[in-house]
């Protein structure tokens, strides 16, 4: 197999963490209240200090999504067995009833792995375990309303680690799905919103761990401050990377913003209870940040960090 050679490429999720690191020496030097750092759902226009502090990431970011978005369009476009496919109330139920059996799994093996993790997450990872039925319940609206949207054959398996970024441009890799998963599954047509959640959901990742990096170098003055930092960083390079996707992307997004709403919230959950379990089994020290994530979901729709879901 003959793959082409990407020169002077790193990739997306190294990128991320550089501009991130970067962002956050910024921001310490400038010092903003906790209380100014105003996040997409109560701000709808672009701070005027967001490309001080983040730099060129801003721009990446913004470039990125337009690329999923084309990716996405091309995908929509393609013939025969890959054509797009509409919803129907049996997907959806399906969709239903996978992100219910996951979340039983995940919080199944929380509850098994609990005393084996550090102090400070014993009680966050007791508090979701006895809040399950709030996570499940999360689902419900997939089965609320007909949902107005076509499947298409999508990346599958949707991060910064990914992609490369050459310095001017994006390249997206690996379209083989996720390898853990079956080929039947990896194949299956879906909503495009699933790789869009992946994506988003690695730019909260890449943020939680640049926070981590600059804890630990001293970068940031408390963890406290360093979260309110983190947190402002990856909501608005969320609401970037939307905005520009929505623009580029055609006929694969819902009709309606409510459509939309529901399924990236559900791919955003189903995505965090994917990694709970992934990290539990793999990565214990990480385990944190789902954590952290599911609970975010309970006291307010993680999609509503974008701020407005704004259709074309």
């Amino acid at each position: 197999m003959l793959l082409t050679y990407v020169p002077d490429a790193q990739d997306g999720w190294r990128y991320a963490l550089d501009g991130l690191r970067d962002g956050f020496e910024r921001m310490v030097a400038a010092r903003p209240a906790v209380a100014d750092l105003v996040g997409p759902e109560r701000q709808g226009a672009l701070p005027d200090n967001l490309y001080e502090r983040l730099g060129a990431l801003v721009g990446a970011i913004e470039l990125l999504g337009q690329r999923t978005g084309e990716m996405h369009n091309r995908l929509a476009q393609a013939p025969g067995d890959m054509a797009p496919e509409p919803f129907t109330s049996f997907y959806q139920r399906s969709l239903y009833q996978y992100g219910r059996n996951l979340a039983g799994q995940s919080m199944l093996l929380l509850k098994q792995r609990l005393p084996d993790l550090p102090s400070e997450l014993q009680s966050l990872g007791q508090r979701l375990w006895n809040g399950q039925a709030a996570i499940l319940a999360a689902f419900e609206p997939l089965l609320s309303r007909k949902i107005n949207a076509l499947r298409i054959r999508c990346h599958g398996d949707y991060h910064l680690g990914q992609v490369l970024y050459t310095g001017k441009d994006f390249v997206i890799l690996d379209f083989e799905g996720e390898p853990a998963r079956p080929l039947g599954e990896r194949r299956m047509k879906r909503s495009p919103l699933r790789d869009v959640a992946g994506l988003l959901q690695s730019l909260h990742y890449a943020a939680q761990t640049a926070l981590h990096q600059a804890i630990k170098g001293g970068i940031v003055p408390s963890p406290e401050i360093g979260r309110a930092y983190a947190e402002w960083a990856s909501q608005w390079l969320g609401a970037i990377f939307w905005r520009s996707y929505v623009a580029t992307a055609g006929s694969g997004l819902p009709a309606s913003p409510l459509d939309t709403q529901i399924l990236l919230e559900g791919y955003l959950i189903e995505k965090t209870l994917y990694e709970l379990a992934y990290e539990l089994n793999n990565r214990p020290t990480w385990v944190g940040i789902p954590l952290q994530r599911l609970e975010q979901a309970l006291q307010r729709p993680l999609s509503a960090a974008l701020g407005t879901l704004t259709h074309p």
